[in-house]
């Protein structure tokens, strides 16, 4: 695993465990690599990258794979508080049957 040296140990370690799941979300819904890359409107290495834990991979490219995967839901929950409000606007329907 590609992974800076600058981060703690926890962070990856959990970077790890994040990759793992996201892996096991697209092999549970029987995608390829290249099919995720293609929903997502990323690269193939970019998904590798991302299922490897490298920490380097911009988190654009984590959420475009949230959302490619349906996971994104809950993403808006880690940063919900009192003080920061949010868009009105509602995200793009997922469609990725093709």
């Amino acid at each position: 695993m590609s992974q800076s040296p600058k981060l703690p140990s926890a962070v990856n370690y959990r970077l790890a465990l994040f990759a793992r799941r996201l892996r096991d979300a697209r092999k549970q819904r029987r995608w390829t690599q290249e099919r995720l890359a293609k929903v997502a409107g990323i690269g193939v290495s970019t998904v590798r990258a991302i299922e490897h834990g490298e920490s380097a991979t911009a988190i654009g490219n984590y959420l475009a794979m949230l959302w490619a995967l349906d996971l994104d839901a809950q993403f808006d929950n880690l940063l919900a508080s009192d003080n920061v409000s949010t868009a009105a606007t509602a995200p793009p329907k997922l469609n990725n049957n093709f």
